[in-house]
């Protein structure tokens, strides 16, 4: 089971989570627009429901327990998921899936006329939330270990070694990507990068910054910053 701790670093916390931890969902057929149910997700029961493919909400009167939604018999698959910045509601997007297919329909893209009247609406891949979700949660672990005084942990020897020794083994780390990536063996490279990216925050963190204050001048650089046309 996931235990997610929210702290203000949160690549998450663009997402309008109440005191308790919980946003409204609305689980809506994407076909016609039919609002089949809503209730309340937490952190987990929005991963659950984008690992899965199915929604999960919180049992009403139960803030601990999370279960499927039950949509009558009928499959359902989510297809999209958009944030409503008016409402600070999760519009939950399902496509019915065809009684004997091994995937769920493919129909027109979603809901453009609703999506206007959801002020500015923000698409959300299941994937990358998820991997937005872990990340945070990693940085979270970073964060604990900085004072934990764990010595079999390498990030704690990391933050023990100083200043210094947290750019030594960044140094270090960007070295062995080079060569990985020069061998162009991908398994090596993913590694690699993996250790290189945890080098990072842990820097991050001795440095007292947080992801944000990275992620939003990365995005002016990248262009992400600029107005989009409707045209693409």
């Amino acid at each position: 089971m996931l235990t997610y701790p929210f702290d203000g670093s949160a690549m998450i916390q663009n997402l309008p989570f109440d005191e308790r931890g919980m946003i409204s969902a609305v689980i809506q057929v994407r076909r016609d627009g039919q609002t089949l149910t809503e209730g309340l997700m937490n952190a987990e029961a929005l991963l659950r429901s984008l690992k899965t493919g199915r929604p999960h909400l919180i049992r009403p009167g139960s803030p601990s327990l999370i279960e499927p939604w039950d949509s009558e018999g009928r499959e359902l698959h989510i297809a999209d998921v958009v944030l409503s910045d008016l409402e600070s509601k999760l519009l939950v997007l399902v496509d019915w899936i065809a009684s004997g297919s091994e995937g769920h329909l493919r129909v027109a893209p979603p809901f453009e006329s609703l999506a206007e009247n959801l002020g500015r609406p923000i698409a959300v891949d299941p994937l990358s939330l998820e991997s937005a979700l872990l990340l945070d949660q990693l940085i979270y672990r970073i964060r604990s270990r900085k004072r934990s005084g764990n010595e079999r942990s390498v990030t704690t020897r990391l933050f023990d070694a100083g200043l210094d020794g947290i750019l030594l083994e960044l140094g270090g780390q960007v070295h062995q990507l080079m060569l990985a990536a020069k061998s162009g063996h991908h398994v090596d490279v993913r590694a690699r990068m993996s250790h290189l990216l945890h080098a990072f925050l842990v820097l991050m963190v001795e440095r007292g910054l947080s992801l944000e204050d990275l992620v939003r001048p990365l995005a002016g650089r990248a262009g992400l910053d600029e107005p989009v046309g409707r045209g693409g």
